[in-house]
């Protein structure tokens, strides 16, 4: 059954993973079927569940672990490239001695840890497969950071223009002509050029590799071409597909928040909320740095501590300094969001709370904000 995809997008350190495990603990609680999902490879969502998972598989969160009673049902999984990659080239290969045959390619397995690109790909196929054969309400998902959560998006895009059978055949003709008659590509004749790397890698052998490669690919692409195209609309889809921004009050948050907020938008894909995490509380919002330096100068028991006097006024107009930069980001993400999304703010929470009741305390909190969306 495919349920509801809620994408967890932000810069590193602005607890995008802590929010996305607390949004699919909080949905549980409410009685929905959850899968949360990290395409991170730093296992952060594990982390935060204080699980420790490897490789593709479905874990189910024991519900005893917290106060609060679970009525729904939270599972977590991750993406292991490897294993994943090679789902993938199974499940889309014409036949199992095509998809064994382009595993075992060392082009293929070279590829997976060092192609640019390959982990969106490979992350897309992870997210498509779940989504089409996973019983869930909602899948929600951690991205890594920033720059990897926009190529993500852009992988379907992507995917389809190099997918095209006209730019597959490019490929393939001078590849083809090298098997019948041992002639390089154009770009790879250059003994200057290429001829010493060649030999490092094993000669004429590499060319004759990669293109056997592309031979069993273009079949794998075809019939994985049409999936992309599936994979594409649901992503553009916004009452399928749901994105969370999450940043933080500074500057370096919001110019990285910008730049992620203006190229979705340019590619037809819309923020559904924009939450700003770690926000400071305040405290005698009342008063000035003034008055309360008069406030702590009457009170009798500082009278002989002068010392902790000053570090009181001290404290406080470093505590106003923050607070009023944080007002005026308040504004900018205010003037960015432009009535196009919801805007939400989420205190910083004490730094010596466990896992488990900090997961518990924002999964309340994040429970009473997104409501209305359901």
């Amino acid at each position: 059954m495919n349920g509801k995809m809620i994408l967890f997008c932000g810069s590193g350190g602005v607890g995008k993973t802590t929010l996305a495990a607390s949004m699919a603990m909080s949905r549980a609680i409410q009685g929905k079927n959850v899968l949360a999902l990290t395409i991170d490879p730093s296992r952060r969502l594990a982390d935060a569940f204080n699980l420790k998972i490897f490789g593709n598989e479905i874990h189910r969160f024991d519900p005893q672990a917290i106060e609060e009673s679970m009525s729904g049902v939270l599972r977590i999984s991750m993406i292991d490239m490897h294993d994943a990659a090679d789902r993938l080239i199974d499940r889309y290969s014409p036949s199992s001695e095509i998809a064994e045959r382009i595993k075992a390619n060392r082009i293929f397995r070279a590829g997976i840890s060092t192609m640019s690109g390959i982990e969106e790909y490979i992350s897309l196929g992870r997210v498509y497969e779940l989504y089409q054969n996973e019983d869930f309400d909602e899948l929600i998902i951690d991205t890594p950071p920033t720059h990897y959560a926009l190529n993500f998006f852009k992988t379907p895009e992507q995917l389809l223009k190099i997918l095209n059978p006209s730019n597959i055949q490019k490929i393939m003709n001078p590849l083809n002509r090298h098997k019948k008659d041992g002639t390089l590509p154009g770009s790879f004749r250059s003994p200057y050029r290429l001829g010493k790397f060649f030999r490092i890698l094993g000669g004429d052998t590499i060319i004759r590799d990669f293109s056997e490669f592309a031979d069993d690919l273009q079949l794998f692409f075809e019939k994985f071409r049409e999936r992309v195209h599936h994979m594409h609309a649901v992503l553009l889809n916004p009452d399928i597909t749901s994105i969370v921004l999450v940043s933080r009050p500074d500057y370096r948050a919001f110019s990285e928040t910008e730049t992620v907020f203006r190229s979705l938008q340019a590619s037809g894909i819309s923020v559904r909320s924009l939450i700003i995490n770690q926000k400071t509380p305040e405290f005698c919002s009342l008063l000035d740095v003034k008055e309360f330096s008069e406030l702590i100068n009457k009170q009798e028991h500082f009278g002989n501590e002068p010392e902790i006097t000053e570090y009181l006024i001290h404290e406080f107009y470093n505590h106003r300094q923050i607070i009023d930069a944080e007002k005026q980001l308040d504004a900018m993400f205010t003037k960015l969001a432009k009535n196009e999304c919801d805007v939400m703010h989420i205190p910083r929470m004490p730094p010596d709370m466990d896992a488990v009741n900090l997961l518990s305390s924002l999964a309340r909190i994040l429970r009473e904000s997104f409501n209305e969306w359901y």
